[in-house]
């Protein structure tokens, strides 16, 4: 395991990986909140404390490893998952510190929180022909600057 502080970073080298990452944006940051809400109910589970006859009740010493290693493994290819990600959601993140058009961020937002070309269409008055060169260059800025 290495331990720099270099932040890691997802390798974008084509126009289509890029617009793949734009158009996949909603599912994959709803995938991430599930995650996050299900390790924290995991967390808050934990920290339930017992009261009354079962605080004074002695508690088991044994100790069987294997499902406890399982169980942090388990807990590890999660945690890498959530990473992984979140790689894949900074690059569309970041996209918007260079556009500089307010239609441009306006469509870019709508297609993040999940909103189709059509509905894209009748919020902003955009076309879809003009919505997909939006993109396209959304994506040539993510691929330069990534």
């Amino acid at each position: 395991m290495t331990y720099s502080t270099k932040p890691m970073l997802l390798k974008i080298e084509s126009r289509k990986k890029a617009l793949e990452l734009i158009h996949n944006y909603h599912s994959n940051s709803n995938q991430l909140i599930r995650y996050i809400e299900e390790y924290g109910d995991l967390i808050k589970g934990a920290n339930i404390s017992q009261y009354g006859i079962e605080a004074t009740l002695s508690k088991s010493n044994d100790v069987n490893t294997t499902p406890f290693l399982y169980e942090i493994e388990r807990r590890m290819k999660k945690d890498r998952m959530c990473e992984k990600l979140g790689l894949k959601l900074r690059p569309v993140q970041m996209a918007k510190q260079f556009m500089n058009d307010e239609t441009e961020e306006l469509v870019l937002e709508l297609r993040m929180d999940g909103k189709s070309l059509k509905r894209i269409h009748e919020i902003t008055g955009v076309n879809k022909r003009d919505q997909y060169k939006i993109f396209d260059k959304i994506a040539d800025d993510i691929v330069k600057h990534h």
